[in-house]
């Protein structure tokens, strides 16, 4: 099924909802305030629209991950243009299980930022991904929106080619309560596809490096998962 309206209208990440239904976030410039907007559409299991939402202000605003809240409805993680003071800052949403937007926090210095994964901890808090102009930040925050700490990743003996290169995609828990980041590296900076490198980043519970590894080949991808075993 296709879902949209007669501008660009994008979909980047879905998750099972608790009724056996699907949630879909991404962003929207045929609905919404202006520009883009964060796109919420809760679909059944055959496919079919149950409801939309959108999310923003007179500027761009995108969503760009979720995951099931803490205490029920989603959590949503992107940027804002609308809500920024420093031209773009990332940003978290709470939205109840009927689309009802409950508190949005933004995120952000004197950089672009764009909250890149979101992904819920053990204990309940919430693990936010930022990409930043220079290295990435992974910020932890309660389940109301509250920041708890946040951690600007500095690379342990990288790679001289990759070396604030990485472009972070995603972030998930393991089961040592650290984390794990997926993402791309463009050792040459000129963002050809042909130099470009997947890499898998593991982190410890307080946010810093345990070790990093990269993919020799071109690659394309960046989104990673900890299996059962």
């Amino acid at each position: 099924n296709t879902f949209g309206g007669t501008e660009d209208d994008f979909g980047y990440s879905i998750q099972q909802t608790t009724d056996n239904n699907y949630i879909v976030v991404g962003s929207t410039k045929s609905f919404g305030d202006g520009g883009f907007d964060v796109w919420l559409i809760k679909i059944d299991d055959g496919g079919n629209e149950v409801w939309s939402q959108t999310y923003g202000g007179a500027n761009n605003d995108e969503g760009c991950s979720l995951d099931l809240a803490t205490n029920g409805g989603y959590i949503i993680s992107g940027y804002t243009q609308s809500y920024s003071d420093n031209g773009r800052d990332a940003w978290l949403l709470k939205i109840d299980e009927d689309g009802i937007q409950q508190w949005a926090n933004v995120y952000g210095d004197e950089g672009n930022e764009n909250g890149v994964s979101v992904t819920k901890t053990y204990n309940g808090d919430y693990i936010l991904l930022c990409s930043t102009p220079q290295n990435p930040r992974v910020i932890k925050v309660n389940e109301n929106g509250v920041e708890l700490s946040d951690n600007e990743i500095e690379l342990i003996n990288p790679d001289p080619l990759f070396y604030n290169r990485l472009s972070v995609v995603n972030i998930q828990q393991t089961s040592d309560e650290g984390y794990v980041l997926g993402g791309c590296a463009d050792p040459f900076g000129d963002s050809d596809w042909e130099d470009i490198h997947t890499f898998i980043l593991k982190l410890n519970t307080e946010g810093n490096q345990e070790w990093i590894k990269y993919n020799d080949e071109y690659s394309l991808g960046g989104f990673v998962q900890q299996t059962s075993d």
